[in-house]
């Protein structure tokens, strides 16, 4: 089942008014932000639980950002689905702190205290979920990342990775023990080193990126990057023309034409010059 959205009506949460130095100042071009989500459970899974969830905000800690956050879910059907959507509304429920390092460490404190929370009774083992979240505001982003769900930029025709994985595979890969495309098909990928859930706390991998108008962001969870290679990621972000919500659906669709095994979602963020700004 497809699942897409644009802006909910998440409540605003901004506390003392998130404010950062970096964020923007008089003589900088003011930029907006449009973001759409999508989400789908895929052909292999088709008639399970879909344990990713996302959340795509405006205005949340602060007059004129968004922020979007995909989660993936583990521990047993029914556990990954609440793992993941506990985590997300916990990170949108979060009051702002004074600068956007500190609101997403208390988010990410939080999702952690509510997905442990969660009896696991649907199955042996703790439910867990991954957690990407990109924070914008001004000519900033912040990237908060714990897990294997990913952050990706495209910029003048370029994609760059923003975030690392927490996995297996990817510490034998910075050993040297294994190459990319080897990690790709290793049946370890699914070996996940850091969690939402796993340990009492934990520690999100924090970066922060200037933005640029004609950035294009992808929020999305393995079931899209571990199906399309980065060069298929990068045409379809790179389609001049087409909205968010075009976008966001047709990486959704190229996941299911190659095969669909896993649930897949994608949230696309578009850096726009504000000419009213």
């Amino acid at each position: 089942m497809r699942g897409l959205l644009a802006f909910k009506g998440c409540t605003p949460n901004f506390g003392a008014a998130i404010t950062d130095d970096g964020a923007m100042t008089g003589d900088e071009r003011a930029l907006r932000f449009e973001a759409v989500g999508a989400t789908d459970v895929g052909i292999a899974r088709a008639g399970h639980a879909n344990q990713d969830a996302f959340e795509v905000c405006r205005d949340l800690w602060a007059g004129g950002d968004l922020l979007a956050v995909v989660a993936d879910g583990m521990g047993g059907a029914a556990a990954g689905e609440v793992a993941s959507h506990r985590a997300t509304e916990a990170v949108v429920r979060t009051t702002a702190a004074a600068d956007p390092v500190a609101t997403l460490a208390e988010a990410y404190q939080r999702a952690n205290e509510a997905v442990r929370r969660i009896d696991a009774v649907s199955g042996p083992g703790r439910p867990g979920t991954t957690l990407v979240a990109v924070y914008f505001l001004g000519t900033r982003c912040w990237v908060a990342s714990v897990g294997d769900s990913r952050v990706y930029r495209l910029r003048d025709g370029e994609l760059e990775l923003l975030t690392h994985d927490h996995s297996l595979v990817q510490d034998e890969i910075d050993a040297g023990r294994l190459t990319e495309a080897e990690a790709r098909v290793d049946p370890r990928s699914a070996l996940i080193t850091r969690t939402i859930g796993g340990q009492p706390s934990v520690e999100a991998d924090q970066t922060s990126w200037p933005l640029a108008a004609g950035d294009r962001y992808l929020a999305c969870s393995d079931g899209l990057w571990g199906v399309l290679e980065a060069g298929a990621i990068a045409e379809v972000l790179a389609r001049d023309g087409d909205a968010p919500r075009e976008v966001a659906d047709a990486l959704i669709a190229a996941s299911l034409q190659a095969g669909g095994p896993d649930n897949v979602t994608a949230v696309v963020v578009e850096v726009m010059a504000d000419l009213e700004g």
